[in-house]
């Protein structure tokens, strides 16, 4: 297997040996090379073996459109089975076994993307000076060992955005985004994980050199759009405070055991944390799968990772969902099915007509759904078209394991949904219900969850407009019992952790819109400016147009012949003046000669005629 690394560098010679030495095992490591760069980087770089240097430059400085850009590039055109992409400060590696090992699993799974949980270290007091000679990641295992903290601070990020993508096939199909926290494209995402630690706090002098510097050269489209915001405005003083700060932080248990190859359960030292003793999202890593299906208009996108955590909790034999619209939660349930392999059969039921709440529509909305549904998911799966009690008869009692309602959400209809489907549930049945935390217009599901809660184990999440659940039969999963059971510090936690993960997708989808509605814009500007450019052209046509109109009429003037009958109208001005009868005679003649060339001499002689009759008729009218 060969595994190669892209990375962008400017002045960095104070990292790249920490660098060079933990990726030293890669077979290339493709380095796009800043020639704006003053410091001993290049010198460096070419002391590697390993390493292919490209020559980049970006005008306007550290530009992360760009930057993102020149990488997307070159990992389309490397040659390896997988490639890292990563920052200077990125060192990653899989927790318990070679990462030829553990990639080579991700080929026989069909997977294109792995995330790495990055972990935010600092030097402890009891570190030493930082050795380029040593192995970067043992030098440097004490920081914030919560790697999904959310918390965001001046001039750094939250913990949680760095559990991001970071290892990819070299493939056209997919493309990461600013600031590399996002991939788009045919995403097929590992639901397991490298860890890493991220240095960008590991010595106050490192740090302080990196972040001014990147101060100094931020792009001023970075500033416009809100990246790199972490350098801005942040000083030296700062710096040196946030590492004092950190001197006593705890050891991470994760990259000690790593760097002194002691592998155990990285499942079980995160459970270690916390006083969860079975409710832990690292044991169903499907939850950080990145959906299939994201539509821009479904309020459900910040549960999608519970959903998928659900599936692996429940592993139900039969899912139902009543209300799917766009489809992007049942998408969910079953690409969460077909990852984890199980023998489930999947069936969305609704009309695709519409109500008052959700709005009407036509058919394109099911037929956009299956376009997406049935070339993935139709071997387990069937869209039913049709009302909620229209298909009760076709369901068995005690069949259904989970049952999601998200139809029309008055009160009598929740109601009604719910004790219509209760007798389908298994004897170990779930039921979401969602919008439980909508409390305007017509809504009436906060009150009927306030009314069923008391009667079932339950929990709550309240972002993404609520969704309950409700365990109507048996809890069989130690999990799923735990999580009813949490007492307040738990479920803050646990709520927040979900929460953090769905607002991801809230993000790529707000993004996805943006990025459409810049596209629209640009389209429309091209046109305007098509039709812009066509005008003038038009415009400039009827000018020259013109000019020889005026040229033409001022040789006429001053031609001979015009000159001779200029003086004609003249003579026939003085002689015939306007208004008199001899005036009115002598403009009896081109009229009468217009006649005769246009309609002959017959129409000439009635006109005459009848002239002449009519002034006969009006003399013998007078008395």
């Amino acid at each position: 297997m060969k595994i190669a690394a892209v990375t962008m560098v400017c002045n960095e010679a104070l990292l790249l040996p920490y660098f060079l030495r933990h990726y030293e095992y890669l077979d290339e490591i493709y380095v796009l090379y800043e020639t704006d760069s003053t410091d001993d980087t290049l010198k460096i770089l070419k002391q590697a073996s390993n390493v292919i240097i490209k020559n980049c430059h970006i005008e306007g400085g550290l530009d992360d459109i760009d930057k993102v850009d020149y990488i997307n590039n070159t990992l389309h055109t490397i040659k390896a089975d997988w490639v890292y992409v990563v920052d200077c400060d990125e060192f990653i590696s899989p927790p318990q076994e070679s990462p030829n090992d553990f990639l080579s699993r991700q080929d026989c799974e069909n997977y294109n993307v792995v995330r790495a949980g990055m972990f935010q270290v600092y030097r402890h007091r009891t570190d030493k000076d930082l050795d380029p000679s040593l192995p970067p990641i043992p030098q440097r295992v004490h920081g914030d060992p919560d790697l999904f903290s959310t918390v965001e601070g001046p001039h750094k990020a939250r913990n949680a955005v760095y559990v991001k993508p970071i290892v990819a096939k070299p493939s056209s199909e997919i493309r990461f985004q600013p600031g590399n926290h996002v991939v788009e494209g045919d995403v097929r995402a590992s639901p397991e994980l490298y860890i890493g630690a991220h240095w960008q706090m590991a010595d106050p002098s490192i740090a302080i050199d990196r972040r001014m510097k990147n101060k100094a050269r931020m792009s001023e489209r970075n500033k416009r759009i809100g990246m790199g915001w972490q350098h801005w405005d942040i000083t030296e003083e700062w710096i040196r405070a946030e590492c004092d700060r950190h001197l006593d932080d705890p050891l991470i248990e994760e990259l000690y055991l790593f760097s002194n190859k002691s592998f155990k359960n990285y499942d079980s030292l995160v459970r270690s944390k916390t006083n969860m003793k079975n409710l832990n999202p690292w044991n169903h890593l499907i939850c950080f799968v990145v959906p299939n299906r994201i539509t821009l208009h479904s309020a459900w996108h910040e549960h999608i990772p519970f959903a998928m955590f659900l599936v692996d909790l429940l592993r139900p034999k039969m899912i139902v969902e009543l209300g799917t619209h766009h489809g992007d939660s049942y998408c969910a349930f079953c690409q969460a099915i077909k990852e984890l392999h199980l023998d489930t059969a999947c069936y969305a039921v609704d009309t695709w007509k519409g109500d008052s709440q959700a709005g009407f529509y036509g058919p394109e909305v099911l037929a956009d759904l299956r376009a997406h549904h049935d070339p993935l998911y139709s071997s387990f799966s069937q869209l039913i078209q049709s009302t909620f009690d229209e298909a009760l008869e076709h369901f068995a009692d005690g069949t259904v394991d989970l049952l999601h309602i998200d139809g029309y959400h008055t009160y009598e209809s929740v109601r009604h949904d719910f004790e219509a489907w209760l007798p389908k549930m298994s004897s170990h049945g779930v039921v979401l219900l969602h919008d439980t935390n909508v409390r305007e217009q017509d809504f009436g599901i906060r009150k009927f969850w306030d009314e069923v809660k008391l009667k079932y184990p339950h929990f709550e999440f309240r972002h993404g407009h609520g969704l309950g659940i409700l365990a109507v039969g048996k809890v069989r999963s130690k999990e799923l019992r735990e999580l009813f059971k949490l007492p307040e510090e738990e479920s803050i936690r646990i709520r927040d952790f979900f929460f953090q993960l769905g607002h991801q997708l809230t993000t790529r989808v707000r993004n996805k819109a943006m990025a459409s509605e810049l596209e629209n814009q640009k389209r429309q500007l091209q046109e305007l400016n098509v039709d812009l450019e066509s005008k003038g052209a038009h415009i400039a046509n009827l000018e020259t147009n013109l000019q020889e109109l005026e040229y033409q009429i001022q040789q006429i003037q001053h031609s001979i012949p015009m000159q001779l009958v200029n003086r004609y109208r003249r003579i026939v001005e003085r002689l015939l003046r306007s208004g008199t009868r001899r005036r009115r005679y002598y403009e009896l003649v081109p009229t009468g000669m217009r006649v005769i060339l246009n309609e002959g001499w017959k129409s000439f002689f009635r006109k005459v005629k009848a002239r002449l009759l009519g002034k006969r008729n009006g003399a013998n009218k007078q008395p």
